[in-house]
């Protein structure tokens, strides 16, 4: 209700101005908001039967200036003056035909073309501070209740939500042992899956769970460190689970940090194909960024991306910082899991914690499909879901 609110709200004070204003604010709203504010500046503008008025006056005013500049005798046989309803003002025919021909030449000549030149001119990578400004405003809608277009669970606390997933897991581990087949784990980082990866430590000291026969490729890697360096995703994999587990060291597949810049595109090609010769991943585990980043596809990321180099949102790399000791530590590029590679796992849980999330989980569960929330392309798969706790479901309606 509160965005409706926002939208009806700016669409009145909208629809009250001079077109050439509307349309200024119209391009704005779109720039922020994807096309949510301007329907709701539409539909007002529209249904409201006294802008009409002010609008007719408006166009009648403009055509009288521009008849009194121009020589427009052709347009004498409908030089006819008539009372507008309601308010008494007069209106002459002839003006404000010249009016809305002036209205029509300006956004069919020079606003529409300007505003689409934008959006085909300017660099996604430019579009990225959207994404900053874009959750500090409410996402318009014309419903009152926005659609979860994803599965989402929501838990008691994370913890009711990791066992969960633990027992799924484990469950499809033991599933394939039955039948000698490899189980394919997309592993992720950050803070969300470290109490799952406890879980699952819990379940292998204590009901025997077996990694044996388990492969994981992990989501990504920061360029720039080996694998000794403690805040290498390495590092951070064998600290919280692999050394706790009877997983196979070979088993283990992370994109590489310190291979060469001319030998990326063949290392992360390999990658895609030691993920295609295991049979594809099973089970991705994924957490999200502030910026909506599902490994480290940052804003801009195409749907069907590969693994590959990218470029930290300076988002990223600020969330980071504390554990580097300073953003100056932080190093700038990385090795990611592209979001074609994600969306190919054949079944996809996302895991997010806390208040923090809660902005950008609802964006990315209610929200429209785009390359800006990379977490957003999770409404198109066939069988992913969030599971979050009931802090990270607080913009949730």
């Amino acid at each position: 209700m509160r965005s409706v609110a926002v939208g009806l709200s700016i669409g009145l004070f909208c629809a009250m101005l001079p077109i050439p204003l509307q349309m200024l604010i119209a391009a704005v709203c779109c720039f922020i908001g994807r096309g949510n504010i301007p329907i709701a500046i539409a539909a007002c503008w529209v249904s409201n039967p006294f802008t009409q008025i002010l609008l007719m006056l408006f166009q009648e005013r403009v055509g009288a200036k521009i008849r009194g500049i121009l020589d427009l005798g052709w347009l004498d046989f409908i030089d006819i003056d008539g009372t507008v309803p309601f308010i008494k003002e007069d209106l002459n025919l002839a003006n404000f035909a010249v009016g809305v021909g002036a209205t029509a030449f300006f956004l069919g000549i020079i606003a529409y073309p300007i505003i689409f030149c934008f959006y085909t001119i300017v660099p996604k990578k430019y579009l990225q501070g959207v994404a900053i400004l874009k959750r500090k405003i409410p996402v318009i809608s014309l419903t009152t209740t926005p659609m979860k277009k994803i599965p989402t669970e929501v838990f008691e606390d994370k913890q009711a939500a990791v066992n969960k997933l633990a027992a799924e897991t484990a469950e499809l581990i033991r599933s394939n042992d039955a039948v000698a087949k490899i189980t394919v784990l997309g592993l992720a980082t950050g803070s969300s899956p470290i109490d799952y990866y406890k879980s699952l430590i819990h379940l292998h000291n204590t009901d025997g769970l077996s990694f044996q026969n388990v492969i994981t490729f992990n989501l990504d890697e920061y360029a720039g460190l080996d694998r000794e360096h403690p805040e290498s995703y390495w590092h951070f994999m064998h600290q919280n689970l692999f050394n706790h587990i009877d997983i196979k060291p070979e088993n283990i597949n992370l994109p590489s940090g310190m291979i060469g810049e001319a030998e990326i595109p063949s290392h992360c090609a390999q990658y895609e194909q030691d993920i295609k010769d295991a049979g594809g991943i099973d089970l991705q585990i994924l957490g999200i960024g502030r910026t909506g980043h599902i490994g480290f596809n940052e804003p801009g990321s195409p749907k069907d991306s590969l693994t590959r180099a990218i470029e930290l949102n300076p988002i990223t790399r600020e969330d980071a910082a504390p554990s580097f000791g300073g953003i100056d530590k932080v190093p700038t590029t990385a090795i990611t899991m592209g979001c074609g590679t994600i969306l190919a796992a054949k079944r996809i849980v996302l895991m997010a914690w806390g208040t923090g999330k809660a902005p950008i989980v609802n964006e990315a569960v209610t929200g429209p499909v785009n390359d800006i929330v990379s977490a957003s392309y999770l409404q198109d798969h066939p069988n992913a879901s969030f599971y979050i706790d009931k802090q990270a479901a607080g913009d949730l309606e």
